[in-house]
């Protein structure tokens, strides 16, 4: 197995995500076999006790009291409507995205947006913003072990780390221009022109270039880093980068600019590294990253982007029906004729009512966590919202006169959904 698992190329990524899950199960001790139980008083404020929660001291993130156990149970102290508080796998997968999400869009101060804004990465500067930064760090590391340990994701904003954020995490073997190419794309694209440059014969001795960086060359998110010495070499201002040295210069200039961004956050780094720790010792640390691609750890972690046709068809085609439903049934044909109508992000709005997930599964509807997806027919009046039972994945749709009042009810439904307090109600119900 082991032998398998070292070319993430031989097994599916299905087989090695549920490798991944049992062998993290190894660790956890017998003791802590019931797993944790959290208790969520405010949905608005979900980072509120989060560190506390999790073991992971909100003074210097520091994880005296976290343990490697399964987050078993998220309960919200806010009464529903029988009064009783809810919990559910629905709640804990929701709780587990807003606060990852809370914690990585760049306004929160621990993340900067990178490569015109399509990933994040840490920001130098969080002490200032975030006075609990480490702490918050920390925590990050332990939501991203408790998603790998649970199947689960967390979110579109996880899904926009920054690969070379995981390739330090889990230790990767990447050159640094291959972790270049993940922070500055561009500056990697110009080292391809200068070598296509060459090998179509041209010649660089007269661009100007000497083994030394200034500070224009460096991208915008790292203006700011503590700099290393700016010649690559010795003397580097006075040595000429010529064909022969053009590999050479490359090389330098490459583990130059991943060395100023190591230094400018290595204290980020390895408060998450401290919280990934926690679920992910070394051992198994190094057996994940030889069994994953990062890019397929952020596809675990984040999920599918957008929901389009052929995700959607996915979808219908791992559907359960019950409560009298079936899919050659008028409302059910009206279901996923209103689905294709809406844009992506009305279907991961609908989703999210329906699941606690706005991004579809990494491994496809077959691996739904708490699915499979089910339809059922509610007995309520004609023409009332549609409901849900995000633990168990189920949209319950009542009678509608029309095709026209369904797809109104649905959208009418799920944007006005506020996200904790809806599957509270929905879970409890």
């Amino acid at each position: 197995m082991q032998r398998l698992l070292s070319s993430p190329k031989i097994l599916s990524l299905a087989a090695r995500q549920k490798w991944l899950s049992a062998a993290m199960d190894k660790f956890i001790a017998p003791e802590d076999g019931e797993g944790m139980e959290l208790e969520v008083v405010d949905w608005n404020a979900p980072l509120l006790g989060a560190c506390e929660a999790l073991g992971v001291s909100s003074v210097d993130g520091q994880l005296t009291t976290a343990r490697p156990a399964r987050l078993q149970t998220v309960r919200t102290a806010s009464s529903s409507a029988a009064g009783d508080a809810a919990a559910g796998d629905g709640l804990r997968r929701e709780w587990l995205q807003a606060v990852s999400g809370s914690l990585i869009e760049p306004n929160h101060g621990l993340f900067v947006a990178a490569d015109d804004g399509r990933s994040f990465l840490p920001n130098e500067h969080s002490a200032v913003l975030v006075p609990d930064h480490m702490a918050q760090f920390a925590l990050l590391g332990r939501l991203i072990g408790l998603a790998l340990l649970h199947g689960e994701q967390l979110g579109k904003s996880a899904g926009r780390l920054n690969p070379a954020i995981l390739v330090q995490l889990l230790g990767l073997n990447c050159s640094d221009e291959d972790i270049l190419a993940f922070l500055d794309p561009e500056k990697v694209n110009q080292f391809q022109q200068a070598r296509q440059h060459v090998k179509s014969g041209g010649q660089v001795d007269d661009w100007g270039l000497s083994f030394s960086l200034t500070d224009a060359s460096l991208p915008e998110y790292m203006k700011q880093a503590r700099r290393c010495d700016r010649s690559l070499t010795p003397g580097g201002s006075q040595v000429m980068v010529t064909n022969e040295k053009l590999e050479e210069y490359l090389k330098l200039a490459a583990s130059c600019a991943v060395q100023r961004w190591r230094q400018g956050i290595d204290c980020q780094l390895a408060a998450m590294a401290s919280g990934l720790g926690v679920l992910l010792p070394a051992p198994l640390l190094a057996k994940v990253g030889k069994a994953f691609y990062v890019e397929e750890l952020l596809k675990l972690l984040g999920g599918d982007p957008v929901i389009n046709d052929s995700v959607l068809a996915d979808w219908k085609k791992h559907t359960d029906y019950s409560g009298g439903l079936s899919a050659e049934d008028q409302l059910s044909q009206w279901f996923w004729r209103a689905l294709a109508s809406f844009g992506s992000e009305q279907r991961a709005q609908l989703l999210q009512f329906a699941t606690s997930s706005p991004c579809p599964p990494a491994l496809g509807f077959s691996r739904l966590p708490g699915g499979p997806f089910r339809l059922e027919r509610s007995q309520a009046d004609v023409g009332r919202l549609p409901t849900a039972s995000t633990c168990f994945c189920i949209l319950r749709l009542p009678a509608f006169s029309s095709y026209e009042d369904l797809r109104a009810k649905l959208l009418l439904a799920v944007q006005g959904s506020k996200g904790f307090a809806e599957a509270a109600v929905a879970e409890a119900a």
